[in-house]
C-alpha cells in the first residue's frame, strides 16, 4: 500500500504561491517526493518544473500493497546476479550546473516515471514517449519502460515493435536492457495470441466488499465461504481522523458469502487492526494463528510479518515475527500457510535472493516457531519482483504474481507445481507457467488463491480505472472470481489379445470409482477393441477389461489433482482361458498336514484378487500328492488340502458357488509338455525312479505336490453399454 501522500502539504505549498515558487525548488520537492515514494506528488512537483502554471494539485493517491520500486535498468551493465541496476539520478544538488536541455530531459523521465509507479499508465505512456524521443544519454532504457506502459494499455502491437528496435540492434546484446525487451517482445507475442480469449467467467465483486479506494488481497478465512481481504474503507483505522483520510489506510476485513452475493464487510478491529497499515493475512487450518503484513505508511520500508493468536475466540495482542522471516531495512510481506501449518510461505526482498522480491518459505514447528528462511529458487522466482504467493496443497500447487517472467503488461499471476522429491531446491518446482487470459491482464493481476475443489478462485486485478481514487487515470486494486470452466478428461484406450496382441472387440469394461461416491459404470470396446469415456474432475477409477473366454485385466486411472484438461489413455491386455489344470505355484503345507503356512496364504490372496478381478468365472481347487505313502493315506490328505485352500478363499471373500475342492493323491501325476502343448514326460513314480540322483528325484516329487485350478465354467458377462464419444 503507498502511503498517504502529503496532500495538507502540497496544498498549502500550492495555495502560497503556486508562481512564486522557482523550478529549482519544484525539482526538489519532486525529487524528495519520488524518494519517499509519494509518486502521485511528485508528478504534481515535477509538472510545475516544466510549467509553474500547472494548477492540477488534485490528490489521488490511494492505498496499495507495499512493493519494491521497480528501479530503472543500467544498460552499461551486465547482470549482477542479484539486483537490477539502477540509472544514476541527476542530484539536485547539481540543477545549477544543468543545462536547461538536460534538466528538461531529467524532469520529463521523472513525470513518467512517476505517473508509472503511481499507476497511471495512460499518462505514463505519454511521457515516456517524450522521453525516448529526447534521445537522452541518461535514461536509454525509457524505451523499454515505454513499451511496458503500451503493453498495459494493451496497445501489444505498437510495444512489440518498440522492443523490436533494442532486440534488432546488436550493439546491446550484451546489456540489461536487450533481455528485459525480449521478454516484454515474448510477452507481447503471448499477448497477442491470446487476445481473442474472452471474460466471460471473470468477474468483479459486488461493491459490499469492493468498496472504498481498492480491495485485494483476498484469501479464505477458515472456510470456502469467508473471504478476508485488505481494504481502504470509510470505517478504517486512524490515529486522528480530522486529518487523516481511512480511505488512505489499509485494514483487514472479512466477508460472508450468501448466496450469489456477500454480507456487509465487517474490520476486524483492534488489536489486528490499527493506524498502520494492515493486509494480506492467512488463517491457520485450527483458526487459531493468523498471520498479516503490517507496514508503516510514513515508510514502506517497515513492512514485516506479524502473527496473532485467538484465545477463547479473542484476538491477541500480534506479535513480529523474528529475524528468519523479518529482516530489519527489508520488505517482507503476504504470509501464507501451508495446509498442515508447517510451511510459511511470504514474499520478500531480503538479502540472498534472486533479484527484488522473491517467494521464500520458512518451516514452523510444533510451537509455531519459524526456522530458517529458505528460498525458492530460480525456477519460481526471477531478477524481478515475485509476490503474493498462495499454495494448493491438493494440487502441490504454488500460485503466485510476477513481473519477471514473460507476461502481458505488469503483475502477472503463475503457478509452479510441487516436485515429491525435495532432496534438490533447483528442481524441487516446476518451471513457472502464466495462467494468461483471462486470469492475467494487461495490468496488474495479484493474490490468487483457489478453492480446494478448484471450482472457485478469487484474486486483485486494476484492470479497471477506478471511479474512486480521484483521478480519471488512475487504475486501483479490486477483487474478481474467477468461475472456473469444468475440466475436460477423455479417456481412451483398446483392449489386446495377450498373446497375439490383435484387437478384442466387445470386451466390457467396467469402471469403478474408487472412493464410493459414484456407481460402477460400462462400456464395451468397439470392433475394433477401442474404447472411450469421458471422465470428470477430481475422480479415481477402477477399471478391469473383461471377455469371455479371456481372464481380464485392471489398472487405476486418476484425474485428482490435475488442473488442466487432457486426454489418458489406458491400454488392455487379456489371456485366454488354457483348458485343463493351472498350477498354482508356491502352496505349502505342514507335513503331514493340511494346514496352510503363511507362505500359501499370501499367495492365495493373490489367487482371491484374481478372482475378484474375474468375477465370471468358477474354478475347482485341485490338490495333487506325489507316488509315495498309501492311496488311501494320499486320497484323504489331498481333499483335506484343496478344501483348506477354498476355505481361505471363502474368508477372503469369494463366493462358495464359485468354488468347488478335489483331491486326487497320487493318481495324476504332472504332464510335462513342450512349447506347442504336446506331452513329451508324465512323472509317473516308474519315471522318478529312473532319474540317477536324489536331488533329481526330489524335484520331480515336489512337482507332483501341487495344488492347481481348473476353470469349470463362465457366466455370460454383462454390462450396460454406453455410447462411444
Amino acid at each position: 500500500m503507498r502511503r498517504i501522500p502529503f496532500a495538507l502539504f502540497v496544498s498549502f505549498v500550492f495555495s502560497l504561491s503556486a508562481f512564486s515558487q522557482s523550478r529549482k525548488e519544484w525539482l526538489e520537492y519532486g525529487d524528495d517526493a519520488f524518494k519517499r515514494e509519494d509518486y502521485a506528488s511528485a508528478a504534481f512537483f515535477y509538472l510545475h518544473v516544466i510549467d509553474p502554471k500547472t494548477t492540477n494539485s488534485k490528490d489521488y493517491t490511494f492505498p496499495y500493497d507495499v512493493k519494491t520500486w521497480m528501479a530503472p535498468l543500467d544498460s552499461t551493465k551486465k547482470d549482477s546476479g542479484n539486483t537490477a541496476p539502477v540509472d544514476t539520478a541527476t542530484n539536485k544538488d547539481g540543477f545549477k550546473k544543468m543545462t536547461p536541455e538536460i534538466r528538461y530531459q531529467y524532469v520529463v523521465h521523472q513525470v513518467a516515471e512517476s505517473y508509472r509507479l503511481a499507476r497511471d499508465y495512460a499518462n505514463a505512456e505519454t511521457w515516456y514517449a517524450k522521453s525516448v524521443q529526447n534521445h537522452s544519454s541518461q535514461f536509454p532504457n525509457d524505451v523499454y519502460y515505454y513499451g511496458r506502459c503500451l503493453m498495459q494499455n494493451e496497445k501489444y502491437a505498437d510495444a512489440q515493435k518498440t522492443f523490436e528496435s533494442v532486440t534488432k540492434d546488436s550493439t546491446r546484446t550484451n546489456t540489461d536492457l536487450y533481455k528485459y525487451c525480449i521478454r516484454g517482445y515474448l510477452g507481447c507475442l503471448m499477448a497477442i495470441d491470446s487476445n481473442s480469449v474472452k471474460q466471460k467467467n471473470i468477474s468483479m465483486l459486488d461493491s459490499t466488499v469492493n468498496q472504498g479506494s481498492a480491495s485485494f488481497a483476498p484469501n479464505f478465512f477458515g472456510d470456502d465461504l469467508t473471504l478476508i481481504f485488505t481494504g481502504g474503507r470509510k470505517d478504517g483505522k486512524v490515529l486522528n481522523p480530522k486529518e487523516e483520510n481511512p480511505l488512505y489506510r489499509a485494514d483487514l476485513y472479512t466477508a460472508n458469502k450468501s448466496g450469489s452475493g456477500w454480507e456487509t464487510a465487517k474490520n476486524l478491529d483492534v488489536p489486528i487492526n490499527t493506524n498502520m497499515n494492515e493486509g494480506a493475512g492467512c488463517l491457520s487450518i485450527n483458526k487459531d494463528l493468523f498471520f498479516f503484513t503490517r507496514w508503516n505508511p510514513l515508510n514502506p520500508h517497515e513492512c514485516a510479518i506479524w502473527v496473532s493468536k485467538n484465545i477463547n475466540g479473542k484476538w491477541l495482542q500480534p506479535m513480529k515475527l523474528g529475524e528468519t522471516v523479518n529482516v530489519d531495512g527489508y520488505r517482507t510481506k503476504d504470509p501464507s500457510l501451508s495446509f498442515d501449518g508447517t510451511k510459511l510461505y511470504f514474499s520478500s526482498d531480503r538479502p540472498g535472493g534472486k533479484g527484488k522480491m522473491d517467494i521464500w518459505y520458512v518451516d514452523i514447528d510444533e510451537s509455531g516457531t519459524p526456522g530458517m528462511a529458505h528460498n525458492l529458487g530460480p525456477k519460481v522466482n526471477s531478477p524481478e519482483n515475485e509476490i503474493a504467493p498462495f499454495y494448493n496443497f491438493k494440487t502441490t500447487t504454488l500460485y503466485f504474481s510476477s513481473d519477471g517472467h514473460p507476461g502481458f503488461g505488469g503483475y502477472d499471476i503463475f503457478k509452479s507445481f510441487k516436485s515429491e522429491d525435495e532432496s534438490d531446491v533447483d528442481t524441487l518446482w516446476s518451471t513457472a507457467m502464466n495462467l494468461k487470459m483471462p486470469i492475467n491482464s494487461s495490468k496488474d493481476d495479484e493474490y490468487f488463491v483457489v478453492q480446494n475443489d478448484q471450482r472457485l478462485a478469487y484474486f486483485s486485478s486494476d484492470r479497471q480505472v477506478c471511479k474512486d481514487c480521484g483521478n480519471a487515470n488512475a487504475n486501483c486494486l479490486k477483487i474478481y472470481q474467477v468461475d472456473k470452466e469444468p475440466l475436460l478428461f477423455k479417456l481412451t484406450g483398446y483392449v489386446y489379445d495377450r498373446e497375439t496382441n490383435k484387437p478384442i472387440p466387445n470386451a466390457l469394461l467396467t469402471f469403478k470409482d474408487v472412493d464410493g461416491n459414484v456407481e460402477p459404470f460400462f462400456a464395451t470396446s468397439d470392433d475394433k477393441g477401442f474404447y472411450s469415456i469421458d471422465l470428470r474432475e477430481d475422480f479415481e477409477l477402477y477399471i478391469k477389461a473383461q471377455k469371455n473366454k479371456y481372464f481380464g485385466d485392471a489398472a487405476t486411472v486418476s484425474t485428482k489433482g490435475m488442473v488442466e484438461s487432457k486426454d489418458l489413455t489406458q491400454d488392455f491386455y487379456l489371456s485366454r482361458i488354457p483348458e485343463g489344470e493351472i498350477v498354482i505355484p508356491g502352496i505349502e503345507y505342514d507335513f503331514d498336514k493340511a494346514t496352510l503356512r503363511p507362505e500359501s496364504k499370501k499367495i492365495l490372496d493373490d489367487l482371491a484378487n484374481f478372482l475378484t478381478l474375474n468375477n465370471q468365472i468358477y474354478i475347482q481347487i485341485n490338490s495333487h500328492t506325489d507316488c509315495r505313502g498309501s492311496d488311501e493315506y494320499n486320497l484323504r490328505l489331498s481333499k483335506e488340502r484343496a478344501k483348506s485352500c477354498v476355505d481361505y478363499l471363502i474368508m477372503k471373500g469369494i463366493d462358495p458357488k464359485r468354488l468347488l475342492s478335489e483331491g486326487y493323491g497320487e493318481t495324476q501325476p504332472l504332464e510335462i509338455k513342450d512349447d506347442k502343448g504336446n506331452v513329451v514326460t508324465t512323472l509317473t513314480c516308474d519315471y522318478i525312479n529312473g532319474l540317477k540322483t536324489d536331488a533329481e528325484r526330489e524335484a520331480a516329487h515336489q512337482k507332483n505336490r501341487r495344488t492347481a485350478f481348473v476353470v469349470v465354467h463362465e457366466d455370460e458377462l454383462k454390462g450396460v453399454k454406453i455410447k462411444h464419444n
